[in-house]
């Protein structure tokens, strides 16, 4: 095990860009923004183009200022949609998956 966390190994052992679509996907957004320099590091590795731009995307969308109801700006949260939408292309044949929700 490197000193990487098990989860982030979990994304640096996947054997292509449908496993790590899904680990993208299914990981909770605050390990996202907690380690968005690891996880980087491991997409750029692999030179996996959507998912660092669902990263970004993620980590900006998490860091928006809200507006004064507490909603995140549209551009953001439109980004991050199509941003995960693209991953889903990529991890479920164009599904996110039974129950998948994406935030608006």
């Amino acid at each position: 095990m490197s000193n990487l966390l098990p989860t982030i190994d979990e994304l640096a052992a996947a054997k292509n860009h449908v496993e790590r679509a899904q680990w993208l996907l299914q990981t909770p957004p605050s390990t996202l923004f907690t380690h968005h320099l690891e996880i980087r590091a491991v997409l750029q590795s692999v030179g996996f183009t959507a998912g660092l731009t669902a990263l970004a995307a993620e980590i900006a969308w998490l860091c928006a200022v809200r507006d004064r109801h507490g909603y995140t700006p549209v551009s953001f949260t439109m980004s991050r949609n199509i941003a995960r939408s693209d991953l889903g292309v990529i991890a479920y044949g164009g599904q996110l998956g039974e129950g998948a929700y994406v935030s608006h």
